[in-house]
Order: C-alpha cells, then structure tokens, then sequence
C-alpha cells in the first residue's frame, strides 16, 4: 500500500475512509444484533410458547429464523462494502489503464482484489466474533465465518494459476529489456508489467562486489533485503539460470522487485547499482 500515501496521484483517501467507516459501522450492527438477540432469545421463546402454544423446538427456530432476518441485511452490507474497498485499493495498486491501452495489470489487479477482498472479509468477520463471544458459542461462529469466506478463498486459490503465467510472460519481457540495446524501457507497456512485478528494478553489480562468486542460496538475498530477484542476464546478454545454486559473475544485471528501501538495501549488500538497459 506504499503508493497509496505517496504524491498527488494517491487515491481518493476520503473515499477509503467511508467504506471503512461503513464497514465498521455495519460490523458493529451486525454484532449488536447477534449480542441483544442471544440475550433476548429465551425471552422471547418462552412468549412463543406461552402465547401460540408452540413447542421449545419450534420457539427455538422460529427465534434463530428471526434473528438471522435481522442480522442478514447488515451483514450482507459489510460484505458488498468489504468486496468494495478491496476493489477499490487494488485499483490503487494496479489502476486501470486508459480505453486505448492494453490492460496488462489485470490479471493482477484481479489476485490483488480477491486477496484484499477476503481480507477485509475475514477482519470484520473476526470483529463481529470478538463482540458476539460472550453470547454465542467459538466453534459455531467460527464455522459459519468459515463457510462465508470458503467462496472467497477457492476464488483467490484459483487464481493463482493465472498470476503465475502472468509473473513468468512478465519476466521475460524484463530479460528482453535486459539483453537488447534498443529496447525501450520506459515504454509504458513495459513500465506497467514492471509495476506488476513489484516495481521491478534491475541492477548491476559493480567490479569488487562482495556478490561476485556467491549463489543466490549464500546471500539470501530474500530474507536480508526484502527484495526478490526475477531474473539474471550475464555480461554476454545471455540469461542465467534462476536456482539457489546460481552464482553471481562480475557485471551481471539483476531484475529485483521490492520496495525503495529494500532496494536501496540490495544496491549496499550487493554492492550494485540502478543499471537502465541499452545504457
């Protein structure tokens, strides 16, 4: 979410910020109902039967048919917010391209919509269980949130398939920006599937680096910069093989993706710098 508090072109926060005022709003209807109606059901079972002669059974489902009525239209309301806010934040971090452009983010922005989707699912879900606790029993709330979101998450599951084809048709275009000398780079296709792959960045490693004769598997470079690396192309413009027990030569060219800080912390520990291809 780093882009959506940086510069002019963040996202319309006033926006953000109703759908979570109305998701938290709806949450906390929905959990006051379930609250007041579990303190009221024997109560109001116990005028069932008095007043319609109705059995403890039919009392008892007729207050649950009651309960779930009120609760249901607020529920759904934090539902169709949730799917909302996600869309709207990975709309932020993908947007949509023009009418004349090809939308090359939208497998992405897909991933990242149900994935922010379930999540926002997920927390008011477990914010309603943290209100209704003392009144209704863990294991049933935790089911039915479970058979709620189970939708959700085969969707997000499924979309994984397609993210990967994506991931790897994206990185091929990086190594073709790394191998050709007239490849444009500041293409805005080429400058859209960079920002699928997380603002990918390539840098070279300068003579003398500490990197120099070390595999991927020795630096870890993952786990000590946060930077993940998407593709290897020698000094000869031929691309390296992408294993734990590849080693790094002199002048070689990395496509990383990460943040601005975990790149600038690769750039230290790989003793390399921001490198443009065809420069």
């Amino acid at each position: 979410m780093q882009k959506f508090s940086e510069g002019p072109d963040a996202p319309p926060r006033s926006n953000v910020r109703r759908l979570w005022v109305w998701l938290a709003i709806d949450g906390a209807v929905t959990g006051g109902i379930i609250i007041g109606s579990a303190t009221a059901r024997p109560a109001v079972v116990d005028w069932l039967r008095s007043s319609l002669g109705a059995s403890e059974a039919t009392a008892t489902a007729i207050s649950l048919v009651g309960i779930a009525a009120l609760t249901l239209p607020f529920a759904l309301g934090a539902w169709r917010i949730a799917d909302a806010l996600g869309a709207t934040l990975a709309g932020v971090v993908f947007p949509p391209p023009d009418a004349e452009t090809a939308d090359v983010a939208s497998t992405s922005r897909r991933t990242v919509t149900l994935a922010l989707r379930l999540g926002a699912r997920l927390g008011v879900g477990f914010f309603v269980l943290t209100l209704a606790r003392p009144f209704v029993p863990l294991g049933m709330g935790v089911a039915i949130l479970a058979v709620a979101v189970a939708p959700s998450l085969l969707r997000l599951w499924r979309s994984g398939d397609p993210l990967d084809a994506h991931v790897r048709s994206a990185t091929m275009v990086l190594l073709e920006a790394l191998r050709s000398e007239e490849f444009d780079t500041h293409d805005p296709q080429v400058d859209a599937l960079r920002h699928t792959l997380g603002d990918a960045v390539y840098l070279r490693l300068n003579p003398g680096s500490p990197a120099i004769g070390r595999s991927l598997a020795e630096l870890d470079v993952r786990a000590k910069t946060g930077v993940s690396v998407l593709a290897i192309v020698g000094n000869d413009g031929d691309a390296r093989t992408m294993l734990p027990g590849t080693t790094l030569q002199a002048e070689d060219v990395l496509a990383v993706a990460g943040s601005k800080d975990a790149v600038e912390q690769a750039c230290e520990a790989l003793g390399a710098n921001r490198h443009e291809p065809g420069s």
